[in-house]
């Protein structure tokens, strides 16, 4: 793969279109005058002996149901023009008609940029350019026509939901670990505090209301007060850390997605939209991402280049497939450390899920403590108000999503 704006690769395929070209019309005047105006196509342009061809492509972009709503649209159709008037002068291509040669050219053409449109999408302004669809047939481009209207459909409700962009942009630049905490010397960050507030602030909560962990009649009352966030907390005094702690590695941005059936319907939404916004956050930071999703079951994709066409694909169906399954949440964590941890030291993980569990296994709370002095983060999106305060209390940061009726 070699990585590449596309504006870029399109004026490279261009450029060796326009000597195929000329070599195949014997670098006449007429052709050396198509080139000159082929800049203009296909909004206008006189094209002497290609009018006609240049006209049937013109159509099939404009009004064949592809909406040229990318900057660089004109490149990937003038590269599609030569392609398709090359492709005529050999003649052997096995095309019955010029109109079935025009079609092929604009398939073509769509699958270019939705390729580019999609690695976008993902954060990554580069374009895999083995992936742009230019063989025979469409190539590799052409492998799931259709899906940029799924990723558009996250987007929009990445945009519409600014709980979701603030968690997203949280998780994806960095924000915890990045800045350089001050390390007490047991290796947890050392924290200072003034004052005492109501909150649901578990890294703060007082030692008294943490007793109430201990014993079985009174978790209840703590659930309680963390869902109404009636928990007595210290309040945070000034940070200080990223002015006098030590600057450290971006790791990894990693989302490790709860897919069971309870997620189905309007938190399944949420959590494609949100994991979709770390990796472009992730992407521009210049961090790695992972998306550990668990169900009765639990998968790992690691992404470094998006716009490379088997992350790609692997990343559209993710947000194509539909959740299902039981949840094991421990596990899930457990192999999220076992996976991540030499590869992505002071990473920033986030859990999403409902949390409606009993607590986490002996050896998945090990892993997550052992984690946390590497430098790993820890952030929950917690989905309705049922989640197992217990697990919730291990996180160092916890937000709730609402749905209406859940």
């Amino acid at each position: 793969m070699r990585r590449v704006l596309a504006e870029e690769a399109l004026r490279a395929r261009i450029e060796r279109l326009s000597d195929e070209f000329l070599s195949k019309t014997g670098n006449s005047r007429e052709s050396e005058e198509f080139l000159r105006v082929l800049p203009l196509f296909p909004n206008g342009g006189a094209f002497g002996r290609y009018e006609r061809a240049a006209e049937n492509l013109r159509i099939r972009l404009l009004s064949g149901g592809f909406s040229p709503e990318l900057d660089v649209f004109p490149l990937a159709a003038q590269a599609a023009l030569l392609a398709r008037i090359i492709a005529e002068i050999d003649g052997g291509t096995g095309f019955d008609s010029a109109e079935e040669l025009d079609f092929q050219a604009f398939e073509r053409c769509e699958a270019v940029c939705e390729t580019i449109l999609k690695s976008r999408a993902f954060g990554s302004p580069f374009v895999d350019s083995e992936a742009l669809g230019w063989g025979s047939g469409g190539g590799r481009g052409m492998k799931r026509r259709g899906s940029l209207e799924t990723v558009k459909k996250y987007l929009s409700e990445l945009e519409k939901d600014s709980r979701l962009s603030q968690i997203a942009a949280r998780v994806g630049r960095h924000s915890l670990s990045a800045g350089g905490r001050i390390e007490a010397k047991n290796g947890r960050p050392a924290v200072s505090y003034d004052g005492i507030r109501f909150s649901d602030d578990i890294r703060a909560v007082t030692t008294s209301e943490l007793s109430l962990l201990s014993n079985s009649s009174t978790r209840m009352e703590f659930s309680r007060k963390f869902a109404e966030r009636q928990l007595l907390c210290f309040r945070p005094g000034p940070d200080r850390s990223a002015a006098d702690g030590p600057k450290k590695p971006k790791g990894a941005a990693v989302v490790c997605l709860d897919t069971s059936g309870s997620m189905h319907g309007r938190p399944e939404i949420a959590a494609k939209a949100l994991a979709l916004g770390v990796l472009r956050h992730a992407q521009a930071e210049g961090r790695k991402f992972a998306l550990i999703s668990f169900s009765s079951e639990t998968e790992t994709l690691v992404v470094e280049n998006p716009e490379k066409a088997g992350e790609m694909a692997a990343l559209e169906e993710f947000l194509e497939k539909s959740f299902h399954g039981g949840t094991d949440i421990s596990h899930a964590l457990e192999k999220a450390v076992e996976c991540l941890e030499e590869k992505f030291a002071f990473a920033d993980i986030l859990a999403v899920s409902d949390f409606a569990a009993t607590g986490l296994t002996a050896r998945a709370e090990r892993l997550l403590e052992g984690a946390k002095s590497r430098g790993t983060s820890f952030h929950a999106l917690c989905v309705g108000s049922r989640g197992s305060a217990e697990i919730l209390s291990k996180m160092d940061r916890v937000d709730f999503f609402e749905e209406a009726g859940r």
